[in-house]
């Protein structure tokens, strides 16, 4: 029996993978990719390793060593479906190091189930089709965890399960600014249960020390590059209170959108004081993708279901991998944007204390076994129903088993795709184009494109409420603010040749905004917008997508109007 229970979880891993490969190997649509990760891997690959893009220097002054990755990939190979192959990769490389780690511990039917959990959970198949870097952080934080189990079950005798542990805290860090919290967490429970265990404070500071020392050493490329690039932070963009940096840029009369605050939002957006309080069970129950109300993310609600069955009395490594999901999960739930995917470094000590729950009830009577295969059963067809969905929403059958052309793909899932083959197809060369609230997704773009890091582009609408006359756009427009590359020796500033902007979209977003702060002045920031209006009606249309208008920018009109 236990044999055939083998082959069958055996036959749907291997189906599971196969099926992850498939969407790893699916065009790039996804917005963080073609906005950051893509375009900036494809650009450093051209230059030096200090190579990035002031304007964007809230993205490309960062931890990066997943875009490092990829960054190679375009340098060695020169082929784009790699980084998305490489980031699913780390989901399949966490569920075998988890497998490993089950298999010390529980039987090989156990470890298969947690091996399959653990690449199948909803969040992790959706970033398996897209190319982020959460799933390297997934990798390194379970690194991280395990070995630290596995550090305290060798009654802290193991130095190598010690430096394995801060190698993957360290390389976590390296991954992804989120990873902070989970170090902070690790280290204060390397000298919690160091001091305890010997009653030795001087001991619990030199292991913390030492693991801290490990961790920095791994992430300081990046410390050491965003303190030279931006002059002053080695943990740019975060702390630019604390540390100095030579990087300047406007601030959005309207204020940022996305400092508002967490809570704020939500009220504004219509949620209720008891929605407010049930979002820790919210995020586990009702997450939903694209959609940020709902954490714009989903995970399976049996990770949180089955916790109080794991057992923790006399078990020092439940209680540690229960104080790591508690302490990450409620920080990060107050110190972020409530993304799921944020929640990555948990899922680990999640996956963990489901399987040991499973195992001490299947170790009771007949009833617990019958209750251990329904949650398994429940547990997985919630995972499959998901990757059935997103196979049908990313349409993986009719790409690879149909005539459906990659750039069929692309047209119908990525929204300006038109307007960008028009652009390299049409435009100089050396054309540059500031765009204006067009989502910035521009790796297909083969043009120098500028834009906002904001989703609202500060620039125009400050230039709008500050009267929408047409020389502040003009000005604008002849000198791009931190439009240099870091290879630019002058550092002089880019003139657009093109403005590609959705003007109507612009139009209502500026009444919007505007008219909220003041609704007595709706008359004089309707002025305003119409005289943004006349400023965009000068130039001349090239191609419209979508809403989305290129222009050329007119700049023979500008210099007449000035004489």
């Amino acid at each position: 029996m236990k044999n055939k229970t083998h082959l069958i979880l055996n036959i749907i891993l291997v189906c599971t993978i196969i099926v992850i490969i498939l969407f790893s190997l699916t065009p790039i649509i996804d917005r963080d990719a073609l906005r950051f990760h893509m375009s900036f891997s494809k650009e450093w690959a051209e230059n030096s390793f200090l190579f990035f893009r002031p304007y964007l220097a809230h993205y490309d002054l960062s931890v990066l060593n997943l875009n490092y990755l990829y960054m190679l990939s375009f340098k060695i190979f020169g082929i784009e479906e790699i980084p998305k192959f490489i980031h699913a990769s780390f989901l399949l490389f966490t569920g075998l190091i988890l497998y490993q780690f089950l298999k010390r511990k529980y039987n090989k039917t156990l470890s298969l189930i947690g091996f399959l959990f653990t690449i199948t959970i909803p969040i992790c198949i959706r970033l398996a089709s897209e190319v982020y870097v959460d799933l390297g952080l997934y990798f390194f934080s379970t690194l991280a965890t395990i070995n630290l189990i596995l550090w305290i079950e060798s009654d802290f005798k193991s130095n190598k399960f010690f430096i394995l542990s801060a190698l993957g805290s360290g390389l976590a860090l390296g991954t992804k600014y989120n990873a902070l919290i989970f170090v902070f967490v690790i280290c204060l429970i390397v000298a919690f249960i160091v001091s305890r265990r010997f009653n030795d404070s001087l001991k619990a500071i030199k292991l913390t020390s030492l693991y801290l020392i490990i961790v920095i050493i791994l992430v300081s490329p990046w410390l050491i590059r965003n303190y030279i690039n931006s002059g002053g932070n080695p943990l740019y963009p975060l702390f630019k209170n604390v540390f100095h940096t030579e990087l300047v840029f406007e601030e959005p009369i309207f204020g940022d959108p996305e400092k508002i605050g967490e809570v704020a939002w939500r009220k504004q957006s219509g949620e209720t004081i008891l929605d407010l309080f049930a979002i820790p069970f919210r995020i586990f129950f009702t997450g939903e993708d694209h959609n940020f109300l709902q954490f714009d993310g989903v995970l399976n609600p049996f990770l949180l279901l089955l916790i109080p069955f794991a057992g923790f009395k006399n078990n020092k490594p439940n209680k540690v991998l229960l104080t790591i999901f508690l302490l990450v999960f409620f920080v990060t739930l107050y110190v972020n944007n409530i993304r799921i995917r944020y929640f990555i470094p948990m899922i680990p000590t999640l996956i963990l204390l489901n399987i040991s729950a499973l195992d001490r009830l299947w170790k009771k009577n007949r009833i617990y076994k019958t209750v251990v295969t329904f949650s398994i059963l429940i547990m997985l067809i919630i995972n499959f129903k998901y990757i059935y969905s997103s196979a049908k929403v990313l349409e993986v059958y009719e790409y690879f088993t149909t005539s459906y052309t990659k750039e069929d793909y692309l047209d119908k899932n990525v929204e300006l795709f038109k307007i960008y083959q028009f652009i390299n197809n049409n435009l100089e060369k050396d054309a540059v184009i500031y765009e204006v609230l067009c989502g910035g997704r521009d790796y297909y773009v083969d043009r120098v494109i500028i834009h906002d890091n904001l989703t609202l582009d500060r620039y125009f609408l400050n230039r709008t409420e500050l009267g929408g006359e047409k020389e502040f756009y003009y000005n604008f427009l002849n000198e791009i603010p931190n439009s240099y590359t870091f290879s630019d020796s002058d550092k002089k500033s880019l003139k657009a040749s093109h403005i590609l902007i959705k003007p109507k979209s612009f139009y209502n977003t500026f009444l919007d905004i505007f008219n909220k702060f003041d609704a007595e002045k709706n008359n004089e920031q309707l002025i305003k917008a119409n005289k943004f209006v006349e400023f965009i009606n000068e130039q001349t249309p090239l191609f419209q997508q979508k809403g989305a208008i290129l222009y050329k920018i007119n700049w023979d009109k500008c210099d007449r109007e000035k004489q």
